[in-house]
């Protein structure tokens, strides 16, 4: 594969310094080498020189990026030389068996991608915040219980992941402009600090599975960011400046403790997707239908008793999901949702259904099991439905059509089943 390129001598000596390392541990562990993405690449430089009177085109590679990912090499064997890469970008010492960072990590002034994923590392991470050039930092699957103090003083990160750790808490973010993507997924967070505000580039910030209680104003001033993910945390209230989100197209907020949503969060006019399920809202802003853009509602698993009217405007809306919720009846504006695909009303109050149903032409699925239906409109039959999940077949006004759509919908949930138990037996 390199048998054509020429390199500098010092980094040959490196190469062979890891390569040494490296396959000698994997002797001594009896892991085969297959396992190993051990691999270099590498960017062609041409200078021009001068012999005499003539001038001579030379051609050498430069080492740019280094794999050791699964190497197991350890902390102790890891050669320090790897830091005299001097044209090193990119590092990936992906599941090392590394306890700490090392300090010479410092020194390769070029690096702007580090993966340190899948260690054991809890020491030595304040060294990170020295690599001036780093633009990418992947920390996943650590044992971390912080992030570098200095963090801040990386201003050209771009993306910064560190999910699964134990992390308490994020420091401070100001001066961060480069910031675009944040993953802290499940980790032991417990607030956003209101530096969040500083990071104008950021457009996508996971904190889902974490222990966060509150939501800083400040988010606010995240104008460009399209997804924020906050879903299983301890969240009581959101802010009204989540109004200010113009670019937000993804929103989970779902398994919170939310009772009520800002009438502000109406103004997400770029939203298409909207999670909010496992909550304790009791009812919705009246001017949910703003949100015209929405393809997903998820509202399962609430409490609340009745819907706005205004949900008829949701004319981009595919999928909605009310289930286990208090509704006794529906709005007849729910009739205007045309691309309305899979509707969920499972385990309600509901008694009946609007008569104009049938103007759902698109709606595939029909989930109503659970609910107390004294009838069912006949317009239903005007549906070209797949999927109809309901209790009593002995209801007024079903049809044959619906009867059968009904028995395979039931073979296919037995079937389902059965697949699930077959599968975890």
């Amino acid at each position: 594969m390199y048998k054509n390129i020429v390199l500098l001598d010092n980094e040959v000596k490196i190469l062979k310094k890891v390569n040494s390392a490296l396959y000698g541990r994997l002797k001594y562990v009896g892991k085969r080498p297959e396992f190993l993405d051990y691999n270099f690449w590498t960017r062609k430089i041409t200078t021009t020189i001068s012999e005499a009177e003539n001038k001579k085109e030379i051609s050498y590679h430069i080492v740019i990026g280094l794999s050791l990912w699964q190497g197991m090499v350890g902390d102790e064997n890891l050669p320090d030389s790897i830091s005299n890469l001097e044209y090193l970008e990119e590092l990936v010492l992906f599941d090392n068996f590394l306890t700490k960072v090392p300090e010479w990590i410092t020194k390769i002034k070029n690096l702007k991608i580090l993966d340190l994923s899948s260690n054991e590392i809890s020491q030595g991470i304040e060294f990170l915040g020295q690599c001036k050039n780093l633009e990418v930092l992947l920390i996943n699957d650590n044992k971390l219980t912080e992030l570098p103090p200095n963090l801040n003083k990386l201003k050209n990160l771009k993306e910064l992941k560190a999910i699964r750790n134990k992390i308490k808490r994020i420091p401070d973010l100001k001066g961060l402009k480069k910031l675009v993507d944040i993953d802290l997924f499940m980790n032991n967070i417990q607030e956003i600090p209101n530096s969040i505000g500083d990071l104008r580039s950021l457009k996508y910030l996971t904190l889902q599975n974490n222990k966060i209680k509150t939501i800083p104003p400040e988010i606010g001033n995240l104008t460009k960011l399209k997804k924020l993910n906050l879903f299983s945390n301890e969240i009581e209230q959101i802010p009204p400046e989540i109004g200010q989100l113009k670019s937000l197209e993804n929103l989970d907020l779902s398994r919170n403790k939310i009772k009520i949503l800002p009438d502000e969060i109406c103004n997400l006019k770029s939203l298409k997707r909207f999670e909010i399920y496992e909550n304790q809202l009791t009812i919705l802003p009246k001017n949910i239908g703003n949100l015209t853009k929405l393809k997903k509602l998820d509202l399962n698993h609430n409490n609340i008793s009745e819907l706005p009217p205004s949900i008829g405007n949701l004319k981009s809306l595919e999928y909605l999901d009310l289930t286990m919720n208090y509704l006794t009846k529906l709005p007849t504006e729910i009739c205007n949702l045309k691309r309305l695909v899979d509707l969920k009303l499972g385990a309600n109050e509901i008694q009946e259904l609007p008569e104009n149903i049938g103007n759902l032409k698109n709606l595939y699925s029909l989930i109503i099991g659970g609910n107390p239906l004294k009838s069912l409109p006949e317009s239903l039959n005007n549906i070209n439905l797949k999927y109809l999940d309901i209790d009593n077949l002995k209801l007024p006004n079903l049809s044959k059509k619906l009867k059968k759509i009904i028995k395979e919908t039931q073979k296919e949930i037995i079937e389902e089943q059965i697949r699930l138990y077959e599968m975890f037996d």
